[in-house]
């Protein structure tokens, strides 16, 4: 099982978010060159509006105070981390190398994750 996010981690999270793939972003060609330069795992295929995230949902637990549970939301659809998706009885595919909720994230949010079918929600289906 995955490590969860600090609510340090989920503020970068947050931030980077915000930053590349915010609701109604525009980046100019400069900034998508930049971001490209920096990122270079994206290969540009966010273009200029990133992935159009509009909601984050976290879910936190009290026990550990950590956060175990991410959904990025453009609205109905989206896609949901969380550290307990693969268990013994689920185990990862065998080059798997996150080891927290936080790598796996920013992996995602760079453009080198790219989720299966299985990380994907439709909040109404």
């Amino acid at each position: 099982m995955m490590r969860g996010m600090t609510f340090k981690e989920f503020q970068e999270v947050v931030a980077f978010s915000q930053k590349y793939h915010a609701f109604a972003l525009w980046l100019t060609d400069e900034q998508v060159k930049e971001r490209n330069k920096k990122y270079f795992q994206m290969h540009g295929a966010f273009g200029s509006h990133g992935m159009n995230i509009k909601y984050i949902d976290s879910i936190y637990d009290s026990r550990d105070q950590m956060i175990w549970s991410i959904t990025f939301r453009q609205g109905r659809y989206g896609w949901r981390f969380a550290s307990n998706h693969y268990t013994v009885l689920n185990p990862p595919p065998t080059n798997w190398k996150y080891g927290s909720l936080y790598d796996l994230c920013m992996a995602f949010l760079k453009g080198e994750f790219k989720p299966k079918k299985e990380f994907e929600i439709d909040i109404d289906g």
